[in-house]
């Protein structure tokens, strides 16, 4: 290789490193982890220091010290780090009330514990009773625990500013000042000089730390738009916070109280040994912390990128935290020399038990990040719970038999069952990165339709139906002969009709046929059964009210529903209207040549509507609007109820709205009243003859729309009857351009100047008014998962 190739060669692959370490989430996790790092070799100087200025049962006990200054407050900080993790981000000018609440409220409850501490060590913990043993010192331990709790919020600001780059500063400045103050008072403190060390490096690095939160941070964010939907009230962050709580306080409980049991129960010098393992291991354990950290407000504002940034990360922490471990592992021995031969005894299998444990760990740190950024708060708190007690109780019981190796091992043991666990449930999580659909889709589909096939899916189906239909029958045969009695004569008796059984409905009306009894239903009384279907009852009577009014439809009104009453029962609408004669031409659709014959007299019955409505339209951005991005909006919004987006479905939702922008916007075309679900239960026809007698359900009927949409509709619909398919897969074989010739010789009777635009885009347009209308007038829908993956995915998944 010449030198200018290898010279070029260097350069690309230094802009490819700049461009990686620029993008926020990594550069925040590189910041993080630095701490993490700095703050590792820096605290092993200065553990060195205190190995070799104090005894083994000064070590272990001030540590114990430390230990429950950090477990007091731990409970007292109350969670409020990933509240301020999450919503600092997307804050703007709340950011000060944020941050100032979380402080205060830490720090009050922080004295409160601290005093309740006090109450109860006696009882439980006679080796920590020099905690408040002198005044003095008591007052101390209290003032340290309220500004530790300040110490460990600053870092979550930091972060949540998008500010990581200084939390290696504030870790740096705290170990420096602490490893200085360690040596002045190995002198002066002989018996408490290590805990003094620390807490007072604590106090200075709070003051420098918060006043540049306050002087120049702090208000840049509050200047900078906020580009997260979100807003960040106390209900919200109440709710975070205290549904995470249970969780963190499980594992502070973990590594705070087993060093105070040690203490207990075998004594300071057994805790030194312990401790001064975990303290080597914890910067594993705050690699995959910190990145899960950065993780979690970097999709705050990217929520549909949540999949990729996840497995990236898992990526990047994977390769930092498995050879650190490994390397630890390894010379665990000559580590612990440095610090003493008894450390070295005493303390080698423990740390390579707890440096092994921050593999498996690091899975359930990265897991835990992703729950917290998708608010699955039940779960959250399940999994830590479950693990950190877990390895509380596991590491008791092993702690008289095997002493600190026992808790070590249990370390080890919990964290790894728990990835297992995690791996095996849930491994979309960290080992796809949400670019590509899932594969399950397809095996989703063959399923159901082997269901259908069999016939085992529709006896499913009308057995979880039974109930609603029932419940439906029931409020029927209470309304609708209050219904009847008032309805006019006319040649007939409707007070004497009978209920003759419900209409099939995929939406939330009731649909009840009524008659003459011994004869053919004549009428259909027409109720809802939610709100969503008392507002489309209410639009459908008044679409038809225009229709049978507009002089242009002449002769074509007779296709229309004749309405023999309209009005209110016990505050919900309700219209009786004339049964059409003849079948539902969904009856007839089957497969063989007089099939195409029917299907083409469908299409021209809807098209005279079309001719006498028509005019053109330049398409601008208000139809834009109506057709593509209000019907985007549904589905989004519908996509979200699951708590993410995934960056596939992001992808396809956005090429459909460009797709459909690009074919439609500035074009000139034919607008005319459509019926907006023209399918073929919705035409009544002929049995013998295939003539179209009426058509019904002109709930979604809109003027001005693309007069090709009902014919796209009524092909895509009766592929859907003839086939046994639902609409979505239907939707993606037309995307594939499988068109039969019956079904193209419909869509060339569309005539409305769309010749020249894609096919697809019809298809995408249909499509996005049929689903988006279902989800928002029947309620089942948003909550039938197999409908959703068949009808919502599986579409998008061809897009994406």
């Amino acid at each position: 290789m010449s030198a200018a190739a290898a010279a070029s060669r260097f350069e690309r692959e230094l802009r490819r490193l700049g461009s990686h370490v620029r993008t926020p989430v990594y550069r925040e996790g590189y910041a993080l982890v630095l701490s993490a790092g700095l703050a590792a070799a820096l605290g092993f100087v200065y553990w060195i220091i205190a190995a070799h200025a104090y005894a083994p049962d000064v070590v272990g006990l001030n540590s114990a010290a430390i230990s429950t200054m950090m477990l007091v407050s731990g409970v007292a900080q109350l969670n409020l780090i990933g509240g301020l993790l999450r919503f600092v981000p997307g804050a703007g000018p709340s950011t000060w009330r944020l941050v100032g609440w979380s402080y205060a409220i830490s720090v009050v409850v922080a004295a409160v514990a601290s005093f309740v501490f006090f109450v109860v060590a006696r009882a439980w913990a006679p080796s920590l009773e020099f905690l408040s043993s002198d005044d003095g010192f008591a007052f101390w331990f209290i003032v340290a625990t309220m500004v530790w709790c300040i110490f460990n919020l600053q870092d979550a600001v930091l972060t949540g500013l998008r500010r990581a780059v200084w939390v290696p500063v504030d870790n740096v400045l705290f170990a420096v000042v602490k490893i200085v103050l360690l040596v002045i008072f190995a002198a002066t403190l002989p018996r408490f000089g290590i805990f003094a060390s620390w807490t007072f490096a604590v106090v200075l690095s709070v003051i420098a730390i918060n006043a540049l939160l306050v002087l120049r941070l702090i208000p840049e964010h509050v200047r900078a738009p906020i580009k997260s939907p979100e807003v960040a009230n106390a209900r919200l962050i109440s709710r975070f916070v205290a549904a995470d709580y249970v969780g963190g306080l499980t594992w502070i409980v973990a590594i705070t109280l087993i060093p105070i049991v040690i203490t207990e129960q075998l004594g300071a010098a057994q805790n030194a040994y312990y401790s001064l393992a975990w303290v080597m291991t914890t910067p594993l354990y705050l690699v995959s912390a910190n990145t899960g950290s950065s993780l979690m407000v970097a999709v705050v504002n990217e929520q549909a990128r949540l999949r990729e940034y996840t497995h990236r990360v898992f990526v990047q922490t994977a390769g930092l935290v498995v050879p650190a471990a490994l390397v630890l592992t390894i010379a665990a021995p000559y580590f612990l020399e440095l610090l003493g031969s008894a450390y070295a005894d005493r303390g080698t299998t423990p740390l390579r038990l707890m440096a092994l444990s921050s593999i498996p760990a690091m899975v359930t740190a990265l897991y835990t990040s992703v729950w917290r950024a998708e608010k699955r708060l039940s779960l959250l708190v399940w999994v830590r719970s479950v693990l950190n007690t877990a390895l509380v109780l596991l590491s008791l019981a092993l702690l008289h038999p095997y002493g600190i190796r026992g808790a070590a091992f249990a370390w080890l043991a919990v964290q790894t069952v728990g990835a297992v666990v995690l791996l095996v449930a849930w491994p979309r999580v960290l080992f796809e990165d949400g670019s590509r659909p899932p594969r399950r889709l397809h095996g989703i589909r063959r399923a159901r339709n082997a269901a259908t096939a069999t016939g085992l899916l529709p006896l499913l189906q009308g057995i979880k139906r039974r109930p609603l239909l029932d419940r439906r029958l029931a409020r029927a045969e209470v309304a609708v002969p209050m219904i009847l009695a008032d309805l006019p004569e006319n040649g007939s008796s409707p007070s004497a009709w009978t209920v003759r059984g419900l209409s099939a409905s995929v939406t939330d009306k009731i649909v009840v046929l009524v008659g003459p009894p011994g004869a053919p239903p004549c009428a259909a009384v027409k109720l809802a059964d939610s709100a969503s279907a008392a507002r489309g009852l209410v639009r459908e009577t008044e679409v038809l009210r225009r229709l049978s009014g507009d002089r242009r439809l002449r002769e074509w009104r007779a296709l229309l529903p004749k309405v023999l009453a309209e009005g209110e029962l016990d505050g919900e609408p309700f219209r009786v209207e004339r049964v059409p004669p003849g079948v539902e031409a969904s009856r007839l659709l089957t497969d063989g040549t007089a099939s195409g014959v029917r299907l083409g007299r469908l299409a021209s019955a809807i098209s005279s509507l079309h001719s006498l409505t028509g005019s053109e339209v330049d398409v601008d951005s208000a139809l834009i609007t109506a057709w593509v991005d209000e019907p985007l909006v549904v589905l989004e919004s519908h996509l979200r109820r699951k708590g993410r987006l995934e960056r596939w479905e992001h992808v396809a939702l956005q090429r459909v709205r460009l797709e459909l922008h690009e074919a439609l916007l500035g074009r000139r075309l034919t607008a005319a009243w459509t019926h907006g679900d023209y399918a073929p239960e919705n035409v009544f026809v002929d049995s013998a003859t295939g003539t179209v007698n009426g058509i019904v359900d002109w709930e979604l009927a809109t003027t001005p729309s693309l007069p090709a949409l009902d014919f796209v509709q009524l092909v895509l619909s009766t592929r859907a009857v003839r086939r046994r398919r639902e609409y979505g897969e239907i939707v993606v074989d037309a995307l594939a351009r499988d068109w039969t010739g019956e079904e193209l010789a419909v869509l060339e009777q569309r005539g409305d100047r769309t010749e020249e635009l894609p096919t697809s885009a019809l298809v995408l347009l249909a499509w996005l008014k049929q689903t988006g209308s279902l989800l928002t007038k029947a309620d089942g829908y948003a909550d039938n998962w197999l409908w959703q993956r068949l009808n919502v995915e599986a579409p998008l998944a061809a897009l994406a």
